[in-house]
């Protein structure tokens, strides 16, 4: 009784020790997947690390490159309220737009809003959120100063569309 008890603590104990090694990464971000807004004719490609911005939506290149730090499926930052089903995402610059090279390693913050449907034919509203100044050196900053009140969040994309 006593052997199968250290064999059973010996078990646990090694599994502890192989997932401290592991990165768990949790639930999927909701708005995984590529996305058509038809008004602006852009394209963005949402994976649960990285999120690639093209314009036109043609555009075999990107246009910016961002690396998706941090995000949260069920409300925004800093204790601000969306509509619908909303979330937001830290967005770290990994390669800057050619017009604007010095956001390069910045932050801004991307929400969404009025997420509706799942898969091929799912909306959603979403907005890139800065301040008129720039955008952010650190993440905490970012989620800290990028909010409605502060006006980050001027215009949204309407019925941007998953394909």
């Amino acid at each position: 009784m006593k052997k199968r008890f250290l064999l059973g603590v010996a078990v646990l104990v090694m599994m502890a020790a192989f997932l401290a090694g592991c990165t768990l990464t949790g639930e999927n971000i909701a708005v995984l997947g590529k996305w058509i807004d038809p008004s602006f004719d852009s394209m963005i490609i949402v994976t649960n690390e990285d999120i690639l911005f093209y314009w036109p939506s043609s555009a075999t290149d990107t246009l910016y490159e961002c690396s998706i730090e941090a995000y949260d499926n069920d409300k925004w930052n800093a204790g601000e309220t969306g509509s619908g089903s909303h979330g937001y995402m830290v967005l770290r610059y990994t390669k800057a737009p050619e017009g604007n090279p010095s956001v390069g390693g910045q932050y801004m913050i991307l929400r969404w809003k009025n997420l509706s449907g799942t898969g091929s034919g799912a909306t959603m509203d979403y907005s890139e959120g800065y301040n008129a100044g720039g955008y952010s050196a650190t993440q905490e900053q970012a989620v800290a100063d990028f909010t409605d009140a502060a006006g980050s969040f001027g215009f949204y994309t309407v019925g941007t569309v998953r394909q």
